[in-house]
């Protein structure tokens, strides 16, 4: 506080900020006390947690928080996407379902060297095929699916069927209060039905603190991304920067939660090798997974909507800090 008020002349707001200055005293002694009596976290588990009002019928709003595992790894293996040695993985029994799947992740182990692990019956999946934040947005999207899936969470109609929105706000952004009122309506048609030809929209990224004319680096984007959004957007060939996007992703078969994901390399015997891995609905070969998955939308006949408004404030470092 005392630094926001000296750089960004909070300081002109005299004892108005006395009830925060005094709530930030009171946190910082709450965390002093108590922050160290919290569970320490196992890097190889993942931690859940959900929140519903104690009225289920009162809002529906819902809160989930997810951290997916971050096993620690060798630094000197190579990482890869597969099972290997060195990377974590869990088994999955034949007759699993999508009930079973963060108890069968709680049961994870490394694999290491000297160590073979002949087991032919159960598949082995690797628990973070995905090191990057492709891999955060399918864990989600694959537990948001199991969450939607629960009997309290059923509407009893063609609702339960439908495409559900994915909208991403990267860390240090902010979605303004209009943010799913100026994107939403872009997925209908001017007769109100579901247009299930839009496959995301696209906000731009937008740091207040640093106006265009004096964004050197262009962390805004000013110059390059937003100026050719705009003319792509006339053919509906806008292509997603991460955050501030919104998705389009349609109802899938919920009965399993893994897939097959074909191998680009061939075995001694020249046939092409498969492997078991958790659903995917954004792009891991990569690490621009946001320009890579808009192509897939792309390629299957889709388009997108570019929505030219600063409907989302990030933290941006200084142009000096970036250099």
């Amino acid at each position: 506080l005392a630094k926001i008020k000296k750089e960004n002349g909070w300081a002109s707001f005299g004892q108005a900020l006395g009830p925060l200055d005094a709530a930030i005293g009171v946190l910082e002694a709450d965390l002093s006390t108590d922050y160290n009596k919290f569970q320490a976290m196992t890097p190889h588990r993942d931690y859940i947690g959900d929140w519903a009002p104690p009225d289920l019928h009162s809002t529906a709003l819902r809160m989930h928080f997810t951290s997916r595992a971050k096993p620690k790894e060798d630094p000197r293996n190579i990482m890869v996407q597969h099972v290997a040695v060195g990377t974590w993985y869990y088994k999955v029994p034949p007759n699993a379902t999508p009930k079973d799947w963060l108890r069968l992740r709680q049961d994870c182990h490394e694999m290491v060297y000297a160590q073979n692990d002949d087991d032919d019956i159960n598949a082995k999946v690797p628990l973070r095929s995905s090191h990057g934040k492709a891999g955060g947005l399918n864990f989600v999207d694959n537990y948001i699916t199991i969450v939607n899936d629960r009997p309290e969470n059923s509407y009893g109609t063609d609702q339960d069927e439908a495409p559900s929105l994915y909208a991403i706000a990267d860390a240090r952004h902010q979605y303004q209060p209009d943010f799913f009122i100026s994107c939403v309506p872009c997925f209908f048609n001017p007769d109100a039905s579901l247009n299930r030809r839009v496959g995301f929209t696209q906000a731009p990224q937008h740091y207040p603190e640093y106006s265009d004319k004096f964004d050197y680096l262009d962390n805004n984007n000013a110059q390059f991304f937003r100026l050719n959004a705009m003319i792509r957007n006339c053919c509906g060939g806008v292509s997603s920067c991460g955050t501030n996007g919104m998705w389009q992703i349609s109802n899938r078969d919920n009965t399993t939660i893994w897939q097959r994901r074909l191998k680009r390399v061939r075995d001694r015997d020249s046939r092409l090798r498969t492997e078991q891995i958790e659903r995917e609905q954004f792009h891991t070969s990569c690490k621009i997974e946001d320009t890579a998955s808009s192509l897939d939308r792309v390629l299957v006949g889709e388009y997108s909507h570019f929505i030219n408004r600063k409907l989302s404030y990030g933290m941006s470092k200084s142009p000096e800090g970036f250099l």
